[in-house]
């Protein structure tokens, strides 16, 4: 119903989710060397959530496999501070993979990424293989430089996130680790 840390930090409670995709705003404080995302406070003002935050919130979260940051800028760093980013701090608190924009995306190469992204995961692809489709769907229908922008950083031991069985009724996730069983 709004976007404030307690109703993510309610909902989180409620129910096991695999995947957390953050659509909306970030930036990366060059002086302080810290990433955010844009939460709202209880009035509905813009609230820079900085990354260790989110993180502290995510750091329980067992059932959760990936983190997907689709904000400008999150998983910016400085050579000062390398792991200042909100990506790489989720990383560091045991998220097994995480995609964030390294800078500002437009909103028409986020939801081609997205789109071929989460279509080559139910196909069975591993969460590297599939940001390949989600970059190859940016550059080949845009024809800029923007497929560069999503980045993967995962501290899995493959990029097999989950196990994905084939059934009469379509694909099921099952468990923590995506292939297809065709039989």
């Amino acid at each position: 119903p709004d976007a404030t840390l307690p109703t993510l930090q309610s909902a989180l409670r409620r129910h096991d989710y695999h995947i957390f995709h953050f659509v909306g705003h970030g930036d990366f404080d060059e002086v302080n060397g810290q990433g955010h995302i844009v939460f709202t406070d209880s009035a509905g003002h813009a609230n820079l959530l900085p990354g260790d935050v989110l993180a502290q919130l995510l750091h329980n979260e067992r059932s959760l496999r990936l983190a997907m940051l689709n904000a400008c800028e999150g998983s910016q760093t400085t050579t000062a501070n390398p792991f200042g980013g909100v990506a790489q701090l989720l990383v560091q608190q045991g998220v097994p993979a995480v995609i964030a924009m390294r800078q500002p995306i437009s909103d028409e190469a986020a939801i081609a990424f997205s789109h071929e992204f989460y279509a080559a995961l139910a196909d069975g692809y591993s969460v590297d293989a599939a940001v390949t489709e989600g970059r190859v769907a940016i550059a080949t229908r845009m024809g800029n430089g923007e497929w560069g922008t999503p980045q993967l950083m995962m501290h899995a031991a493959d990029g097999m996130l989950w196990q994905v069985a084939a059934t009469a009724n379509g694909p099921v996730i099952d468990g923590a680790a995506i292939s297809a069983d065709l039989n």
